[in-house]
């Protein structure tokens, strides 16, 4: 919303388009929620949150595939190297899966040595690394217009990295991993995002911003302070 002011980015063509801000909304709530509960029910050594979870995912991607627009008429890919496609794509999810391995290892290095907590290290190092690429996708996709695109990169790539904690939680054979969570402060950063979720939801339903501060929509300003109040609750 900073760097694209203009009135037309906040335009959409159906409320439909919307909805994976409101599913994103939906898992941001019962992940915290489940963190301040703490459920301790578990179906074969999978904790009841994870389940509840993995489930409204799947029916987020089913409501998704079954809305799903049909292709545009014309658009032939023919003349793409198949094979070329491939090994790009497999070189580059392989970088990728490389650096995931290893950052969690500096990622807690870097931790114990300014004494920060895993929490602070995580929400800012960690999530930036990884976020990055996704600034780059959301902002080339607002340059060439692809309203769509942008928006289910942000909402998609928020419910992917809760919907997995499911899968996550399979492989922790240590307990539930959500319940295991001590951390009551990523509670309240939760309820920040769902915050900052909404906000973005409403300015997308109006199609427009409420106003401008130094042509600054007061809704990115807003986002931008409970993002930074995030930020001292986990320092």
């Amino acid at each position: 919303m900073i760097i694209f002011r203009k009135n037309s980015l906040f335009r959409h063509n159906s409320k439909n388009d919307l909805v994976p801000l409101l599913f994103s909304f939906l898992l941001i709530i019962l992940f915290s929620s489940s963190i301040l509960i703490s459920f301790r029910i578990r179906i074969l050594n999978v904790g009841i949150s994870s389940i509840l979870i993995f489930a409204i995912y799947i029916i987020f991607l089913h409501h998704i595939f079954k809305n799903r627009k049909a292709e545009k008429e014309g658009t032939n890919y023919r003349g793409e190297n198949l094979k070329k496609a491939v090994i790009s794509f497999a070189v580059s999810a392989l970088v990728i899966i490389a650096v995931g391995f290893y950052l969690p290892i500096v990622g807690k290095e870097l931790a114990l040595k300014m004494g920060w907590t895993d929490s602070f290290v995580g929400v800012i190092f960690l999530a930036f690394v990884t976020s990055f690429p996704e600034l780059i996708v959301s902002i080339t996709a607002a340059k060439i217009g692809a309203f769509e695109m942008l928006l289910g990169n942000i909402a998609g790539s928020n419910l992917f990295n809760i919907g997995i904690v499911f899968l996550i939680d399979i492989f922790y054979f240590e307990g539930d991993i959500i319940a295991d969570i001590s951390d009551k402060n990523i509670f309240y950063i939760g309820v920040i995002a769902a915050g900052m979720n909404m906000i973005l939801y409403l300015t997308l339903l109006r199609g427009k911003v409420i106003r401008s501060v130094f042509k600054i929509p007061l809704n990115a300003i807003l986002i931008v302070i409970l993002f930074i109040l995030s930020l001292g609750i986990i320092y």
